[in-house]
Order: C-alpha cells, then sequence, then structure tokens
C-alpha cells in the first residue's frame, strides 16, 4: 500500500511538472532563506557572550560634546576615568585598560622579520575580562615575565613555524617606550609568554599580539600623557549595579574633566557588536537596526512562500475532484483517501526540506 502511495506521489510529479517545480522550489527557497537569515542572526547576536562574566562586563565610552550642538562618541577614553574607577568605585570586582598601538610596527624573531599589525597593551587584568584559549604559556607567565608578550596562534606560526615559541625572545619596533633622562628609550625587546589561539570572529576585539603594560613602573603617570587612547572595561560584581556604575562615571566627570563637554557612559560588553558603530572602534561593527530589517524580511518571504505554495495545493484539490468522483464510483473510503493525499504531501513536504539541506 505504501508503495502505491509512493508511486502515485511520483506520477502526480510527472504528469504535472510545472506545478510540482513551482510548489517545491517555492517553498524550499522560502525555508532556506528563512534559515539563512536566521543563522546570521543568531551569530550576529552570539558577539562576546561566550566569555564567563559577559554578563557583567562594561565597557565605557566618551561623548564629546561638539559646538554645533551635536555630539561625538568615541570607544576610547582617557586614562584618568580608569583610574579614577579602579579607586573610587567600591562595587569594581576589576577594571581593564587596552591601548592599540599605531601602524607601521614590525617583528623580528631571529632572522625572521615582517611588518605587523594589530598588537595592543593591556593591563594583566586583561584575562580577568577576556576567556581566550591559550595553546602554550599561561596568564601567570604572562604576569610575571617582564617586557612579556602573548601571540595568537597564526602568529607564532609566521614568525617560528611549527616551534615552541614559549621564552624565544622578540623584537619588536614602533611600539612603547618611556621617556628619561637620556631621552626617548624605546622598549624593542620581548620575551613570548603565551600563545592563544587565533581570535573567534564573533568578538569585537581585534589584535594579533598581546604586550603586557606592566613596562611601567607608574603606569597612571605615564598613561596620563597619552591623551583619550585607552579602551576601558569595567567589572562589576553584580549585573543589578549597572546604575551605581553610571552614578560613579557622571562623579568622575564632575571631578576630573569639568566644563570640558565630555561626558562618560556605560554600555554592556554584549551589545558592543550591534549598538557601538563610535570612532576608533577596533573593528566594524553591525547594526541592529539592519538585523531587525533583515528578520522582518525573513517573516515576509515565510509568508508569501507559504501563499504560494497554498494556493497551488488548492487549485489542485479543485482539479482533482474528478479523480475523486471516479475513485468514489470504484468504491473508494474516505479514509483511504486521505491517506493517500496527506502521503502525497508528506512526501512533497520532505523534497522542500531536502532541498534546502542539499
Amino acid at each position: 500500500m505504501i508503495k502505491h502511495y509512493f508511486i502515485s506521489t511520483l506520477r502526480g510529479i510527472k504528469f504535472h511538472p510545472f506545478y510540482s517545480l513551482i510548489s517545491i522550489l517555492g517553498l524550499s527557497l522560502g525555508l532556506a532563506s528563512c534559515l539563512l537569515i536566521f543563522s546570521y542572526w543568531a551569530f550576529e547576536k552570539s558577539f562576546d557572550n561566550f566569555h564567563s562574566d559577559s554578563e557583567k562586563i562594561y565597557r565605557i565610552y566618551q561623548e564629546k560634546s561638539l559646538e554645533n550642538g551635536g555630539s561625538s562618541f568615541s570607544a576610547r577614553i582617557y586614562s584618568k576615568a580608569g583610574e579614577e574607577l579602579r579607586n573610587s568605585f567600591s562595587n569594581t570586582e576589576s577594571v581593564l585598560r587596552i591601548h592599540k598601538a599605531g601602524q607601521n610596527t614590525s617583528i623580528k624573531a631571529g632572522e625572521n622579520l615582517i611588518a605587523q599589525d594589530g598588537i595592543i597593551g593591556a593591563e594583566t587584568t586583561f584575562f580577568d575580562f577576556f576567556d581566550f584559549s591559550f595553546i602554550a604559556g599561561s596568564v601567570e607567565q604572562w604576569k610575571n615575565t617582564p617586557q612579556a608578550i602573548i601571540l595568537t596562534k597564526s602568529l607564532s606560526e609566521k614568525l617560528f613555524g611549527e616551534t615552541n615559541p614559549i621564552n624565544r625572545s622578540l623584537i619588536i619596533n614602533g611600539v612603547y617606550g618611556i621617556y628619561q633622562e637620556n631621552g626617548y628609550q624605546e622598549f624593542k625587546n620581548y620575551t613570548v609568554a603565551g600563545v592563544i589561539e587565533d581570535l573567534p570572529s564573533n568578538t569585537h576585539l581585534d589584535f594579533s599580539a598581546l604586550i603586557s603594560l606592566n613596562l611601567y613602573p607608574n603606569p597612571d603617570q605615564e598613561f596620563s600623557n597619552w591623551g583619550s587612547d585607552f579602551y576601558t572595561y569595567v567589572k562589576i560584581s553584580s549585573s543589578n549595579q549597572a546604575s551605581e556604575l553610571k552614578a560613579s562615571l557622571s562623579a568622575i566627570e564632575e571631578k576630573g574633566f569639568p566644563e570640558t563637554g565630555i561626558s562618560f557612559h556605560a554600555m554592556p560588553l554584549e551589545e558592543i557588536h550591534l549598538k557601538s558603530n563610535f570612532i576608533n572602534e577596533f573593528k566594524a561593527n553591525g547594526s541592529e537596526p539592519v538585523l531587525f530589517l533583515l528578520a522582518a524580511l525573513a517573516f515576509l518571504i515565510l509568508v508569501i512562500a507559504a501563499c504560494n505554495y497554498i494556493n497551488f495545493a488548492t487549485a489542485r484539490v479543485i482539479l482533482r475532484n474528478k479523480e475523486i468522483g471516479v475513485r468514489k464510483i470504484f468504491g473508494l473510503e474516505k479514509g483511504i483517501y486521505s491517506i493517500n493525499y496527506f502521503s502525497r504531501q508528506f512526501s512533497s513536504t520532505s523534497s522542500h526540506w531536502g532541498l534546502q539541506f542539499y
């Protein structure tokens, strides 16, 4: 009996190829488009939520009032704001400041010299905020090694191939230095203290090498000369303390930046990718309005595909009234015909899903 239903379904497709093609392809393409858009939606919403304390982490950004009445927003702020947060906000678990090195930097490992962008400097609290997996070395080694650097896997392979780079020396030009009595002295010699996996695509961060900023004996004094060049992150004790963080930022504005037109705001880590399109971002972020537009488009596609399928199915039922009448004359039972009809629909629907996953 089942074999008969299957043969009947194939015969229907054979004798009505245009209807079958439009019906199967229409719904299949509609469902496939919706699944594709849903996958993109899920990817965009997954940014930075893989960090263990992501719901308690905020990035501080800066708003500057302009003379024309508008405002400019920057992802980087003055180091003093981070220093004040660390010293005055009692509910802060940790504060992290990250500095992005300039362009035209180079790295030399033995005789291998390459131009390399994407080098950042960070305080040793970096891994209290971000969970990136170590392939070699450790956080403790990075904290305790003078002039330490962590490489991503791809950069490590570019410099050292398949050999273990831990405790190997690097010469890096164009990143950090300090003014002393005899002039500016650049920090050039670094020691590899760790290798991490390449950054996943669903993070707002973008770097290839991470230098520990414990280079400086008095970092707060040194950083105060660097201007508004720091990405600053705060981890609070509980996600319910966001309002207290906002109040602390207002106090910092009044204390350290009076009458400058500068104000500070906190943005949850998981919202940075879709809601932060400020100047000085690590890389281009996504857009939440575009994501909602795509969701509306997916719903519209699904409705159109479903309506198209229902219209064709209804038209076919009307055309098959003659067949039903002939079958009833020969004693076709209602239940048997229902089974036959639903088996055809099941075969057709299976074809839709099969095509979209193909």
